[in-house]
């Protein structure tokens, strides 16, 4: 079915694509906050992990989110959810000059998790005072446009 050109049309055409790239799939698997929470706390600061050290530290990080009572925390060896992972395209592994297999991003998952990082609050880039003024702009512009 062809999208008229018109602006909804523009933007539904951008927002079909938006969607159709890989990190929106990610971000849409129920999955995904976990898998956010643990990568943004297993790569800080990091741009690989050895294969073994995140097989290490996967565990840990469960255990604690299951210790802290959040719901469906799988209890898969660390080995099979990076199997899983790496299948649903949120790693990649590698052998890095000094021959040892290690696990990176993709470039999707790690823009999930900056897009998460931006969304989730934790460092608001706009204030309410500044959205207030902003609201009150488009307010003072609508009622200059049509003063009935």
């Amino acid at each position: 079915m062809e999208i008229p050109h018109t602006a909804i049309g523009g933007a539904l055409a951008g927002a079909q694509r938006a969607f159709e790239r890989p990190t929106l799939t990610l971000l849409h698997k129920q999955s995904a906050p976990l898998v956010v929470a643990i990568f943004a706390s297993a790569f800080q600061g990091r741009q690989s992990i050895g294969v073994e050290q995140l097989h290490l530290e996967v565990p840990d990080l469960l255990a604690e989110l299951t210790r802290a009572g959040t719901p469906d925390v799988p209890d898969d060896p660390a080995r099979v959810l990076c199997a899983r992972w790496v299948r649903e395209r949120w790693l990649i592994k590698n052998v890095n000059d000094a021959d040892e297999e290690e696990y990176q991003l993709t470039s999707h998952a790690q823009e999930a998790l900056d897009f998460v990082a931006r969304a989730g609050g934790a460092r608001s880039l706009v204030s309410e005072s500044r959205i207030r003024a902003l609201l009150d702009a488009v307010d003072h512009f609508a009622q200059d446009a049509n003063p009935a």
